[in-house]
């Protein structure tokens, strides 16, 4: 469309100046990442058409306005309104220069349409506009901030350490008219974590989420490596009862949104792949909700290593140190099997034994049954959780587990071998780390995530286990074996 390649040259040729200009610490401590081309053309992807006559858009950290023209690029090859009016915001007063020049040269002149701009050098979050927008796009810094720092009109959606893009879309959610549409590109975990259910509550009981694109792995967007799922969603005033649903380069499907809320007290947002993932959500919902959290505990490694002085720690075997106590590490836990051993090939970290005195008396647990979990994640493979079963297996009366690791044990912590056998078999499943995927939202396995989901009671479990007496788990044999449970 030629009436707006002009401004995307004008784009191109400003926004590689402003980054060589600009240091990597300079860019990471404003969390200034552009959007790229390609993931600014899928915000938009199946965004709602508003026709009216003047058009209203804010850009809550316009950048150098790549969504901007993006979204006035869709609007204008849908039909041509009188007038497009833009309000954008972003701390940097250069950037905002840029947006001014940009949008100078978008020529609309063979479409009758004007646009007008209202351009502002200051913090989003701190200011106050009485106009109610038709479009609101935002891909919003990514970064925790201190609850001191929230304005306090926002702070009654946050819970705990709030991330600024959560009060990004806090505000802007205010500030959409009645038939309005919110675009955002963000981080996925306002979907699913603690820190946002009442952030999920506001959105879920006065707005409809209408749309939601997933990626096939924490990419590597704006040239950095994000390590949390990055999404699309489209948030509207407007009730609907559907929701589009996409992956990666799939099809979008439409699926009834109520189905995709786990529970409603958490309102935490399931995001099905496909239909199998979908089928799924029922299959599992016939398990209880909460074993996890009631019946069987999910707990964090305590041993966080750089806290420990370095003379409490070994990387000899236990048994070669006095008043040593095995340290269970991520590298013990390989293709399945759990092997205590030597750190041969590591640089650093090779710690595998800790003293066990009055200095590290708390970090220590009991040698008992439990099933290891590696906390974290990378979801470019095809398994997203990794475990094994650990039947008592090291000579010793205490164990320290790092904290790259969590455990599932139950409230006597007795769990017998049937049942360590029964939950590395759901867990080693196909058809459970394709429902949890649903959930999860970070690099790590998240203890919240766990205890809002359903899974089957300590009777089932013991069946499962049952099932598998005297045989190793593998991931092919979980599924098949689950089959049976679903």
């Amino acid at each position: 469309m030629g009436y707006i390649n002009k401004a995307y040259n004008m784009y191109n040729e400003l926004t590689n100046k402003y980054m060589k200009e600009k240091s990597k610490s300079q860019i990471k401590k404003l969390s200034q990442y552009f959007t790229p081309h390609d993931i600014a053309d899928s915000l938009f992807t199946d965004v709602i058409v508003i026709k009216k006559d003047i058009i209203e858009i804010l850009d809550t950290c316009c950048g150098n306005g790549i969504l901007l023209l993006k979204l006035i690029e869709k609007i204008l090859s849908n039909y041509i309104p009188k007038e497009i009016c833009i309000y954008a915001f972003d701390i940097d007063p250069i950037l905002i220069e840029n947006v001014a020049s940009i949008l100078e040269h978008v020529d609309v002149n063979n479409h009758d349409t004007k646009i007008k701009s209202k351009l502002y050098s200051e913090d989003y979050l701190n200011s106050d506009i009485d106009t109610k927008f038709d479009y609101i796009v935002m891909n919003p810094p990514y970064k925790k901030v201190n609850i001191v720092d929230v304005p306090y009109n926002l702070r009654g959606v946050i819970i705990g350490q709030p991330n600024m893009y959560h009060l990004f879309i806090a505000k802007a959610l205010n500030e959409l008219n009645g038939n309005g549409v919110l675009c955002i590109l963000s981080p996925k975990n306002y979907l699913s974590g603690r820190y946002t259910e009442k952030l999920r509550k506001k959105i879920v009981t006065d707005y409809s989420v209408y749309k939601i694109h997933t990626f096939n792995n924490r990419r590597t967007f704006f040239d950095i490596k994000i390590t949390q799922e990055v999404c699309i969603v489209h948030i509207t005033r407007k009730h609907h009862k559907d929701i589009m649903i996409s992956y990666n380069g799939n099809a979008p499907i439409k699926l009834p949104f109520k189905k995709l809320i786990l529970d409603p007290k958490t309102n935490i947002i399931q995001t099905p792949r496909d239909m199998n993932d979908y089928a799924l959500i029922d299959k599992f919902s016939n398990f209880p909700k909460g074993i996890i959290g009631r019946s069987i505990y999910m707990k964090t490694g305590k041993v966080v290593q750089f806290r420990v002085r370095k003379e409490l720690l070994s990387e000899r075997k236990y048994r070669q140190i006095k008043h040593g106590v095995p340290l269970i590490v991520y590298r013990h836990i390989n293709s399945g099997k759990f092997t205590y051993s030597e750190l041969i090939n590591k640089k650093k970290n090779r710690a595998i034994s800790i003293y066990n005195n009055g200095a590290t008396k708390s970090i220590l647990i009991d040698n008992r049954n439990y099933v290891l979990l590696r906390k974290n994640t990378d979801k470019k493979y095809d398994k997203l959780i990794s475990c094994v079963p650990y039947m008592k297996y090291l000579d010793t009366d205490k164990l320290g587990i790092d904290n790259g690791l969590a455990y599932l044990t139950n409230c006597e912590n007795n769990l017998t071998n049937l049942e360590v056998k029964g939950i590395e078999c759901i867990l080693m499943s196909k058809q459970f780390d394709d429902y949890y995927r649903m959930v999860n939202s970070s690099h790590t396995l998240n203890v919240y995530e766990f205890e809002n989901l359903h899974f089957p009671d300590m009777d089932t479990i013991r069946q499962i286990g049952a099932d598998l007496s005297g045989m190793d788990v593998t991931s092919e044999l979980a599924t098949r074996v689950m089959e049976k449970y679903l």
